[in-house]
Parts: C-alpha cells; sequence; structure tokens
C-alpha cells in the first residue's frame, strides 16, 4: 500500500487499469498525501539517500508540504528525513525531486539500501511508463452525473500537459522498481506502506 501524491496507486494498482478522475479530484489527492505523514514521521531520524544524480541532495525546507509564495517548496515532516531521494528534469527542462519514506523503520532500511546500488535513471524505463498511462482507461465526471473519456486521444486527456505525464511516469517507475526489490528480498508487502511526493506535482496542485 502506498500513500502517494499523484493517483500512481490508483493507476499502477488497479485490474483493469480504470480509473475515474478530474484535475481537482488528482490536485485534492496529492495535497492529502503530502500531508499524510506529518504526524506519524515527525520524530523518525534518520540518514538519507540521495540517489541518480551523483551528488547529495540537501533538504529544501521544513513546512506543511506546501509550495510558498517564493517558489520554494515546504516539506512536510515526513520529507525531511526520507528513504529515499531522486531528482530528475521534465521535458521543459524544470528540474524536480521526488522523496519516498516508509513507515516502517525496517522496510526504510532496505529501501535506503536498495537505493544505495540502483541507478534509477537506467533502470527506469520513462517510455514504457508512458505508453502505460496512455493504455489507461479514463473517466471524468460532475456533481450532475455526466461524465466523460479523459482516455489518451481525447480531448480532455487528463495528462495533455507533456510535463504532468512525465512526472507521473517517472515517480510510477521509480515506484515500481523500488517495490519489485523490496518483494524480491521478502519484505512483507504489509510493512511496505509509504509516502511519496514529488516537488514538480506539489508545485501543480498548489497552482492557481
Amino acid at each position: 500500500m502506498i500513500d502517494t501524491d499523484p493517483i500512481e496507486e490508483l493507476l499502477a494498482r488497479s485490474a483493469p487499469r480504470t480509473t475515474t478522475a478530474t484535475p481537482e479530484l488528482r490536485e485534492e489527492l496529492t495535497r492529502m498525501a503530502v500531508a499524510s505523514g506529518n504526524e506519524r514521521r515527525a520524530s523518525r531520524s534518520r540518514r538519507r539517500i540521495a540517489v541518480g544524480t551523483g551528488i547529495a541532495t540537501v533538504a529544501l525546507l521544513a513546512g506543511a508540504g506546501t509550495a510558498a509564495a517564493t517558489g520554494v517548496i515546504e516539506w512536510g515532516p515526513w520529507a525531511q528525513d526520507p528513504d529515499v531521494v531522486y531528482a530528475y528534469s521534465l521535458p521543459s527542462g524544470d528540474a524536480c525531486e521526488l522523496r519516498i519514506a516508509f513507515d516502517d523503520d525496517a522496510t526504510g532500511a532496505t529501501a535506503r539500501d536498495i537505493a544505495a546500488g540502483i541507478d534509477f535513471a537506467s533502470a527506469v524505463d520513462v517510455e514504457a511508463e508512458i505508453a502505460r498511462i496512455r493504455a489507461t482507461s479514463s473517466t471524468a465526471g460532475d456533481e450532475f452525473g455526466n461524465s466523460w473519456d479523459t482516455s489518451y486521444g481525447t480531448d480532455d486527456y487528463l495528462y495533455a500537459d507533456p510535463d504532468f505525464e512525465y512526472d507521473t511516469a517517472v515517480q510510477q517507475g521509480v515506484t515500481g522498481v523500488l517495490f519489485e526489490e523490496l518483494n524480491a528480498r521478502g519484505v512483507d508487502p504489509a510493512a511496505q506502506d509509504a509516502t511519496v511526493a514529488s516537488t514538480c506535482s506539489i508545485e501543480r496542485a498548489n497552482e492557481g
């Protein structure tokens, strides 16, 4: 189980892969995911591993998990010392940082060990993840009971923004690789609860 800032859980773990979502719902889910681990992670202290960049990534700001007026991300307490950090760039050139924090200390330690030995930039096939997203059926609805198709190829495609689509693909790919490795090491799925968020998804959720 995973608390995630976009709706990766709905997209990646449902079979068939069908979800009902609106941009507004997605933004609200993102805000909820960012805030979800604040209290339960506030007292935890551990070493953080930065992956994929070749350099250490320092924490941005302590805060509530929102985008400040200056554009700087104020991470919630859960993300102050996460287990995995991955830096990447969107098609537009905007820089993003993904943070993953596990509820279970032992799982977190295993995740840090996994991350230390994996180059996510090579391990994650972003194009394959985008293809998977585009193959996912999705619909949107309103309070009047009307619904419409938001799948790829429609005028209302949920991920029409290339940056949005790419950001979602990266998050799905990184978490997918990480969970595959956790499973391969025999980590109990019940101990794999995590909170996941990226700076770009937080900024997107706070736009407007």
